[in-house]
């Protein structure tokens, strides 16, 4: 992080985005979790009505009134959602603005012996990707560093208020998760950062056989020069390759760990119920709180990669 702290005088340009994201962080993580009250006290309530054979209008109003809840609180859910967005993601965009105007300033005031060290693909490369890297730690990344931080504390909150044995059952697969997704970044990572390599490559090679196409011609190398860029280009698409291999194990390994604990859920809870120490409603009310730490602990991984990424360019 130590390099990232220089990003720090952008942040205070904008102090308003900064903590309004932080409040509709705050807000949109709220309306997240109280849903799962209300889809507790449904189940209950049918479980209740068969059991007595209650009037089914009776049910009927009550399921729609818990129905209204539920979709209202989604509803402001999905609004500071958005609000968050409009806020953080917007204000990294402006750094992300005021980043390459201050690059290509310092660009013009470096002299003529940095230009002979260092490629014009390069520094090409620096004003584009590598901001647009850290654009990502900065609206991305921090916004859901907060949103993790915040929603997965509230959840945590809850669930042990309902059932502390049942909540540690449930979390258990969770560390692995972190763990496994972390491993995967990693690897991500570094080969994003070989891919990141060879592009800069490749638009130096473009960048010098354009500028010096005259000299290419006179000597006719042009065979020459396009047998490079393909063996460059075909060093990228392997790198490429290398790198959605690894991409593609986040998605099943996040599947199967997050089954797990719903499987977890389902069948402690349901012995829970067999002994009536639980109510059908709290399986129902953690298999919600299992899909709603799902994201926020998977980002975790996701978000320390888009740091390293960041850092690194």
């Amino acid at each position: 992080m130590r390099a990232l702290w220089s990003l720090n005088p952008y942040f205070l340009r904008y102090p308003w985005h900064l903590l309004g994201g932080v409040v509709f962080v705050i807000a949109s993580a709220v309306f997240s979790v109280y849903p799962a009250i209300y889809i507790r006290q449904a189940f209950d309530t049918v479980s209740e009505a068969l059991r007595l054979q209650s009037d089914s209008g009776a049910l009927l109003r009550a399921l729609l009134g818990y129905s209204a809840l539920i979709l209202l609180l989604s509803a402001l859910r999905g609004a500071f959602t958005f609000l968050m967005r409009q806020t953080l993601i917007v204000m990294s965009r402006h750094i992300e603005y005021e980043l390459k105007n201050d690059i290509y300033r310092h660009y013009q005031d470096l002299d003529q012996t940095f230009y002979r060290r260092n490629a014009t693909g390069d520094l090409m490369n620096r004003i584009s990707e590598d901001v647009s890297r850290v654009r990502m730690y900065l609206g991305p990344g921090v916004m859901y560093t907060i949103n993790t931080a915040f929603s997965t504390g509230l959840t945590l909150v809850f669930m042990f208020q309902v059932d502390p044995k049942l909540s540690w059952i449930t979390l258990a697969p969770m560390p692995v998760l972190v763990w496994a997704i972390y491993r995967v970044s990693t690897l991500i990572n570094q080969r994003s950062h070989a891919v990141q390599e060879q592009q800069s490559a490749i638009s130096t090679l473009a960048q010098e056989t354009f500028s010096g196409i005259r000299v290419l011609k006179v000597y006719g190398l042009e065979a020459e020069q396009t047998d490079r860029y393909a063996a460059s280009s075909e060093k990228s698409y392997q790198l490429n390759r290398d790198l959605y291999r690894v991409n593609a194990l986040f998605a099943p390994l996040m599947m199967l760990l997050v089954g797990l604990s719903t499987v977890l859920t389902v069948w402690i809870g349901g012995e829970g119920v067999i002994e009536g120490r639980l109510s059908p409603g709290v399986i129902a009310e953690f298999v919600y709180y299992v899909g709603l730490l799902t994201w926020p602990i998977a980002s975790i991984g996701w978000v320390m990669s888009l740091i390293q990424r960041a850092e690194a360019s």
